[in-house]
């Protein structure tokens, strides 16, 4: 931390400078945050303050994420809910999206196509601004499965999808 007496603090190292309330010294102290950081509703204790707060910081977060960030929040987020490993494929949330194809169908409702998105099967770096652009069928469950990476790990039954 550095501890300034006046209300303004250089950057470090591109971090923002947040003020906090000292409240035992009585002046502002700075906090070097890293670009992106959940800072704003932690209590004295440095716990959130309540569960609203909570969503409110979580929800402010997750809508600035890049696309490719979204993905790997998502799936990295929820890897724990599935419970056991048997039960791990078997019943589990994957993230999708939605594109409204032209026209209608016969029935006058509008078209739309529903697309997985998963990661990539292999461990190769990606800038943060890849964008999902590779799209391939899944062999093993048939659906169709995005990534920004031509090696699609599918998300639904776990086999590799090569995408085009």
């Amino acid at each position: 931390m550095v501890a300034t007496d006046h209300g303004g603090a250089a950057p470090i190292n591109g971090a923002s400078i947040a003020p906090q309330i000292n409240t035992r010294a009585s002046k502002f102290e700075h906090v070097a945050i890293p670009p992106g950081a959940i800072v704003d509703c932690l209590g004295d204790d440095g716990v959130m303050t309540d569960e609203a707060s909570q969503r409110e910081v979580a929800l402010r977060y997750i809508r600035r994420l890049t696309e490719k960030s979204l993905v790997e929040f998502f799936y990295e987020a929820l890897r724990e809910r599935c419970g056991d490993e048997q039960n791990e494929f078997r019943d589990h949330f994957v993230l999708a999206t939605v594109e409204n194809v032209e026209g209608t169908r016969p029935d006058g409702i509008e078209k739309w196509v529903l697309g997985v998105v998963g990661l990539p099967s292999d461990d190769r770096p990606w800038s943060d601004s890849a964008v999902i652009s590779q799209f391939g069928t899944c062999k093993g469950c048939g659906l169709e499965i995005g990534c920004w990476s031509k090696q699609i790990r599918c998300p639904v039954c776990t086999r590799e999808v090569s995408g085009t």
